[in-house]
């Protein structure tokens, strides 16, 4: 990953990556789009976001070593990883802090998520060993956690993060809009918003041809990650080019 100068409050973000649980290809998937994906794959959703002091991920799902390596990232180098919520997409790349010589990653995320992660036989060893350390915030970083309507086993929130008057907002898996979150989206310079489908509303998440119309009226800054490998990514930019937003795409770059 080549240097920045960070200089002026520049916040970059990176799509890590921007596909649903599957990624794109699928393994053994026969529909078209995993056939002929024409080497655009997309790995598990996750960014990179990046300020003058601290580098952060957002969601840290099962390509999260191959997203290390392939942006020449060294676990010493993050300030932080914060969790949305703990479906194994978003969540179970952890147990790659194990694997390297880092000790007491600072993992971020609301309280109730923490217990739980602490708590559980797969992730404790983590917190028990040394790998990781539960952390409230970063120096210059303001995190907020905004609880959202998507899978009513998990808890689950969008992440607004504030750095010196600039803010964005992570927001992947959702199923429908709440006041709060619509709030929370005005006046952010970017708005990353879940795209797992087009048409249609379902598995707990709200498709794009509902969510689109709600969000011009409350941001003209948006991009949607989280595509599932059924939707064709040229008919939803088609379907987004009226609302002059667009699909993120893995490894893109985004400066603000």
């Amino acid at each position: 990953m080549a240097a920045i100068n960070m200089k002026n409050n520049i916040i970059k973000v990176t799509f890590l990556g921007t596909g649903a649980n599957g990624g794109i290809p699928q393994v053994d998937c026969r529909c078209q789009n995993c056939l002929s994906f024409n080497g655009s794959k997309k790995l598990r959703s996750s960014i990179l976001v990046e300020t003058n002091n601290h580098k952060i991920i957002i969601d840290c799902g099962p390509d999260f070593r191959q997203q290390l390596l392939k942006n020449r990232l060294r676990l010493n180098q993050i300030s932080g990883i914060i969790l949305t919520h703990l479906h194994w997409d978003h969540s179970i790349g952890l147990v790659e802090l194990s694997g390297g010589k880092s000790f007491n990653m600072p993992i971020m995320a609301h309280q109730n998520i923490l217990k739980t992660l602490k708590k559980s036989e797969f992730f404790g060893f983590l917190f028990k060993f040394g790998f990781a350390k539960s952390k409230k915030d970063l120096t210059g970083i303001k995190i907020a956690f905004i609880e959202v309507t998507h899978d009513l086993n998990f808890i689950t929130f969008a992440i607004k993060l504030s750095v010196n008057g600039k803010s964005i907002l992570f927001c992947s898996d959702i199923l429908k809009f709440n006041e709060k979150l619509k709030n929370a989206m005005k006046k952010c310079k970017l708005v990353i918003f879940d795209g797992t489908f087009l048409n249609t509303s379902k598995h707990f998440h709200i498709c794009i041809r509902e969510s689109a119309p709600i969000l011009k009226r409350l941001n003209n800054n948006v991009m949607f990650t989280h595509i599932n490998h059924s939707e064709n990514t040229e008919t939803i930019n088609r379907f987004l080019k009226k609302f002059n937003f667009q699909i993120a795409k893995d490894n893109l770059s985004v400066i603000i």
